[in-house]
């Protein structure tokens, strides 16, 4: 059982750690803290047949006692289960529908039409660390990078964007699965749904709104699942951002634009 984090976790390298486990454990025990036991999944193999296993489940409802669910103890990543329903909190067919109502949205065709955005955001944010004494990589570019992309494929007005993204990020990083914000945050949902359905575009949630008009997801799931979408276009992006310039610091060689490299991340 190698060792996650040994020594000084700033120069801890992700990638050396990560190749021992999926070459020597590949399913790792860990402890989270808080004491929580669980297990990590490293191995591609180990993964999707973890994924395809029909005794292991994402929705909480499956358990003889739902309150059993994440052995009893609070967790941020509890939210998502607690939540309506979306593709982190189900199983089977209910699974399978909120996927297919989703795979038309990111397929290579459908999201090559936001690169020029992204390119455009990439480079003003980097405009704007152009002087300064200081910069946060991940508060003046990860994040704002993440958030602004997310915001613009689903569609959501700017105007709302500053107050939905610090309710989402004060939600999903507490302990407690019912923050006192997270009330505030659907109600804030429920006028930015409202708004796009008098005004449907091409983006994202104009598509699930169609959907829950054509009876494919119901209400509730219409905002588990824009939310769900939201709050996962933040985090995972922001970190890979942050990880992968420290990682092209920490090997230069590496700064050399390499296709292969870049279509495996992705």
């Amino acid at each position: 059982m190698p060792t996650l984090i040994d020594g000084d976790a700033t120069v801890w390298c992700p990638h050396e750690t990560f190749r021992t486990l999926r070459e020597h454990a590949p399913v790792q025990e860990v402890v989270l803290p808080g004491g929580l036991v669980a297990w990590l999944v490293t191995g591609a193999t180990e993964a999707r047949a973890a994924l395809a296993d029909s005794q292991l489940a994402y929705d909480l409802r499956r358990l003889s006692d739902p309150r059993h669910g994440f052995a009893g103890h609070r967790y941020p990543g509890d939210i998502f289960a607690v939540e309506g329903r979306h593709l982190l909190n189900s199983d089977g067919a209910d699974h399978e529908r909120l996927r297919a109502i989703l795979a038309p949205l990111f397929t290579r065709s459908a999201t090559a039409c936001w690169e020029p955005f992204i390119e455009r955001t990439c480079a003003e944010l980097l405009d704007r660390l152009v002087g300064g004494a200081r910069a946060d990589l991940v508060a003046d570019y990860a994040r704002p990078l993440a958030t602004r992309v997310t915001a613009k494929i689903l569609g959501i007005p700017s105007a709302h964007l500053y107050e939905l993204s610090r309710l989402t990020l004060n939600v999903i990083t507490s302990d407690y699965p019912r923050h006192p914000e997270g009330a505030e945050l659907f109600r804030l949902w429920a006028r930015i749904i409202g708004a796009k359905k008098r005004a449907l575009g091409e983006d994202a949630l104009s598509h699930l709104i169609r959907a829950c008009r054509r009876g494919e997801l119901s209400p509730q799931e219409l905002t588990s699942v824009a939310w769900g979408l939201f709050s996962g276009g933040i985090s995972p992006v922001t970190t890979f951002v942050a990880a992968g310039a420290i990682e092209l610091m920490r090997v230069p060689g590496r700064r050399a634009v390499d296709p292969v490299l870049i279509e495996g991340s992705v």
